[in-house]
């Protein structure tokens, strides 16, 4: 399966959606053909990935443009668009998946977004076309990697729940890109 992660972080940036999307990269890129749109200046290379940066520094509307026109010849090629949420990503990836007729799937991961979300209506608008043409709403996040202290439990949770979230999550992702694409 070809998938593309249409992000607005990847690392080097920090958040913990960065984090997120560059996992997911790397797991789905080990058995998929994984393609990652990014807002970076010079994204972290990731094994068995493809990585597509428009840089950060270009004004918004050119930043936009750039991005949908690297996202529609990417997606062009691809089976599936999983967009994390937020309107630099959700709106390019609406206008490319309605054109292209791609399944896009819209991940609810950054709490930020969706408390700017609810004061802005002009977010509310690009979030209510972006579900419009979106086949689910993905809620599920995997819990975050535990930080390993000296001589101390782990901040949150153990490496196994860890990787059993990741296991969890992969499984129900790709079971519900699977059902778009024989819909």
């Amino acid at each position: 399966m070809k998938i593309v992660i249409a992000t607005p972080f990847y690392p080097p940036d920090t958040e913990p959606m960065a984090l997120y999307a560059k996992k997911l990269a790397e797991t789905l890129g080990k058995k998929h053909d994984v393609t990652v749109v990014a807002y970076s200046r010079f994204p972290e290379k990731t094994v068995g990935v493809r990585i597509f940066s428009v840089d950060k520094r270009w004004p918004l509307a050119v930043r936009l443009v750039l991005y949908t026109i690297t996202l529609f010849f990417v997606l062009k090629k691809s089976d599936v668009l999983y967009s994390e949420n937020g309107a630099s990503t959700e709106l390019p990836s609406s206008l490319v998946s309605f054109t292209l007729h791609r399944p896009f799937f819209i991940h609810l991961g950054d709490k930020a977004v969706e408390t700017r979300l609810s004061k802005n209506f002009f977010l509310r608008k690009i979030r209510s076309f972006a579900k419009k043409q979106a086949v689910r709403e993905i809620l599920e996040t995997p819990m975050e990697r535990p930080e390993i202290l000296p001589f101390g439990l782990p901040s949150k949770g153990t490496k196994d729940e860890y990787d059993s979230s990741w296991n969890q999550h992969i499984k129900q992702l790709l079971e519900n890109f699977e059902h778009a694409g024989r819909h």
